[in-house]
């Protein structure tokens, strides 16, 4: 076999493969990003590569949900780092008003319904026109901040909540007449679960502050919770042997509720029965 063999064969893969990218792209504009996004999750995980799906799954969702209600929502994305909502002030809000409208809080219920469920940071912004009494960065920050209190009255930990005012400080349009589309709210879901890192200096106090509230659950016999804390001391330092410890005291434990309370129940059946 020559050495020249191979440039047809590999000619043909190159050209085959340029082929299939470009399908690809293009079916980003015929289709939308958030189908494509699916289509590049579906062939990652045929290659056997870990793709986050839950995202994708989601944005799937609200493009369909905000498809029956398009006077809410101005655009959906979807990026390599987040799906992004980007609503209409007037629907949410009225003019020269931070109090959510009750049409709203329906709307806002729904997708707390579908990010109740993933770990994710949501990344609330406010953004406002210009304003003559001022740049709207008090109104924007407060639009921001009522829909975060919002999603933290349904259940959502506070921790994942980021909440930003603009103000009119990243306007979409200059023209003057284009100034109320500067008004809106942007919600993001990021798509990557952010572990913060922790220093090196810092590790022992923080190993030493999950100890303490793990220790506390403890005591107050809420064992899940307990292991939740000890497990992060693990995710910091691996060889922390009293944290092992710790979690192995609190499955014990639950394993001996869970009997006591299976007895219990028993016992009552019987009772009942007799």
């Amino acid at each position: 076999m020559k050495e020249s063999n191979w440039i047809v064969p590999y000619g043909n893969l190159m050209t085959i493969l340029m082929i299939f990218f470009l399908l690809l792209y293009a079916f980003t504009y015929l289709t939308g990003r958030v189908r494509y996004e699916k289509v590049v999750a579906s062939l990652a995980s045929g290659f056997g590569r870990n793709f986050p799906m839950k995202e994708v799954s989601m944005a799937e969702y609200l493009e369909k949900y905000f498809a029956r209600k398009k006077d809410y929502v101005r655009s959906l994305s979807i990026s390599a780092d987040r799906v992004k909502l980007v609503f209409n002030i007037p629907l949410l809000f009225d003019k020269n008003s931070a109090e959510i409208k009750p049409a709203a809080k329906n709307i806002l219920s729904d997708i707390y319904k579908v990010v109740k469920d993933i770990p994710n940071e949501i990344i609330i912004e406010g953004f406002s026109r210009k304003l003559k009494s001022g740049d709207g960065m008090y109104i924007s920050a407060e639009r921001a901040l009522n829909i975060g209190k919002f999603f933290i009255k349904k259940g959502i930990d506070p921790r994942r909540i980021v909440l930003k005012g603009y103000g009119a400080q990243r306007p979409l349009f200059s023209a003057p007449e284009k100034q109320p589309l500067n008004d809106r709210v942007e919600i993001s879901i990021l798509r990557q679960v952010r572990e913060v890192p922790v220093p090196r200096s810092n590790r022992l106090v923080k190993m030493k502050e999950l100890f303490f509230y793990g220790e506390h659950y403890y005591r107050e016999g809420d064992f899940l919770q307990a292991e939740k804390y000890f497990e992060k001391i693990l995710a910091i330092d691996p060889s922390h042997w009293k944290a092992r410890k710790m979690i192995e005291k609190c499955r014990r434990k639950m394993g001996s509720f869970k009997q006591q309370t299976s007895r219990r129940n028993q016992d009552r059946t019987a009772a009942v029965r007799n």
